[in-house]
């Protein structure tokens, strides 16, 4: 990855480091551990901003483990609004998990340094954490992306909620009781949002097309497309995003960071998995995507709630 001059991306202690320079400029936040890797690792979050009972906001990233990219975002929207949107900050609680599959993490990274294909995306017990959750789990699967086919890397595990990380999240969840979240993920240069097991739309659908096309609309170089997830890509069977909705009354959005990083040039990258999955600009893509982020915390700051939360 350095021999290219890619990047630059951190690794999660470093990301660690970055919230914890920001917790000194923002008081009353915190630290969390709210589980552990398979392997051990602490799952790690931050909160920023309002005591209890203010609307929340969760960002949440590192899930698929070669997805570097998210975790840059998720530490790049949490330095915007501390340094620069301190105000929302009176007026919302706003979480940060940016390395939900550490284990993953660390396996790319050291698959890049033996110069072997990085094509990670699940956890250490080789698990899809974005297809271990309950909604749609057990549902007739279709396609190979849709998780239930054990030797891929999309398996969504042997049961709901199965992975030590997806119950970190939970955990994450049932502290923070967030009105809106966003998942952060790459490549597919769209907002996308439930549903993700079937086809139709939601109860929230005109809300989530209009925010998420107020999010587009403050993108800088690249305006993605807004979508559901079954409609914009394909389904996807246990889906994080669904389980917010569904279960927990969120609006909850994935942000799928850049394009097909695949280009005529330099010719390396065409056989740099990495690169297909994470920009060679970092600082482009987060200038890009920051302000669009932050507008999910505006929403939240101005009531905006899913139906099944507010009772509509």
């Amino acid at each position: 990855m350095n021999r290219h001059r890619y990047g630059p991306y951190r690794t999660p202690t470093e990301i660690y480091d970055h919230f914890r320079c920001l917790m000194e400029m923002s008081p009353g936040s915190r630290e969390f551990v709210t589980g552990h890797s398979v392997r051990g690792r602490p799952v790690r979050s931050w909160r920023f901003g309002a005591d209890d009972g203010a609307p929340a906001v969760l960002f949440a990233a590192g899930c698929h483990a070669i997805e570097f990219i998210g975790v840059e975002q998720c530490a790049a929207v949490a330095g915007r609004l501390v340094k620069e949107r301190a105000r929302l900050l009176e007026e919302t609680a706003v979480w940060f998990m940016p390395v939900i599959n550490p284990d993953g993490h660390y396996s790319v990274r050291d698959r890049l340094r033996r110069h072997r294909v990085p094509l990670v995306k699940t956890n250490a017990n080789r698990v899809d954490l974005n297809r271990n959750f309950p909604v749609g789990f057990y549902e007739p699967h279709r396609g190979i992306m849709a998780g239930s086919h054990r030797k891929t890397i999309n398996y969504h595990g042997p049961a709901p909620l199965s992975e030590p990380e997806s119950k970190a999240f939970v955990e994450l969840v049932d502290m923070s009781n967030p009105a809106l979240a966003m998942q952060l993920h790459s490549f597919g240069g769209s907002f996308i949002f439930p549903p993700c097991h079937h086809r139709g739309e939601t109860p929230d659908h005109e809300t989530f097309m209009r925010l998420g096309e107020q999010m587009a609309a403050l993108q800088k170089q690249d305006r993605y497309s807004v979508a559901s997830v079954a409609q914009g890509m394909y389904s996807t069977y246990g889906d994080i995003d669904d389980w917010l909705y569904y279960e927990r009354g969120v609006l909850a959005y994935t942000l799928e960071i850049g394009r097909f990083g695949l280009k005529s040039a330099p010719p390396w990258s065409w056989w740099n998995i990495f690169m297909w999955t994470n920009p060679r600009d970092v600082a482009a893509a987060l200038d890009n995507n920051t302000d669009a982020c932050l507008r999910l915390v505006e929403a939240a700051a101005g009531g905006v709630a899913a139906k099944s939360r507010s009772g509509g």
